[in-house]
């Protein structure tokens, strides 16, 4: 899986879970713009955190979780919103 494909997956699971940011950010005990911008792929969460996210958005851990415990890149293809205020307020 894909950073693209990772966050394609958490945006469609917290769509269709209804859930917020906040929510998930309380779910994972981290802040809520750090959350956001870990789910876009421009920084990382540990393997507790990671699970914790999956466990949340109910995705499979051994596919998201993987790709969200890795080391950004900080360039993507422009797909996803380049301001995490925006992701936030969404």
């Amino acid at each position: 899986m894909t950073k693209c494909e990772m966050t394609s997956a958490i945006l469609e699971a917290k769509k269709r879970l209804g859930l917020s940011w906040m929510d998930i950010a309380k779910a994972v005990d981290l802040s809520p713009v750090f959350v956001a911008s870990a789910c876009f792929g421009m920084n990382s969460l540990s393997q507790e955190a990671a699970a914790q996210l999956c466990s949340t958005l109910n995705l499979p851990p051994a596919t998201v979780g993987s790709e969200l415990c890795e080391f950004p890149h900080k360039t993507w293809n422009k797909e996803i919103p380049t301001d995490p205020v925006i992701a936030f307020m969404k």
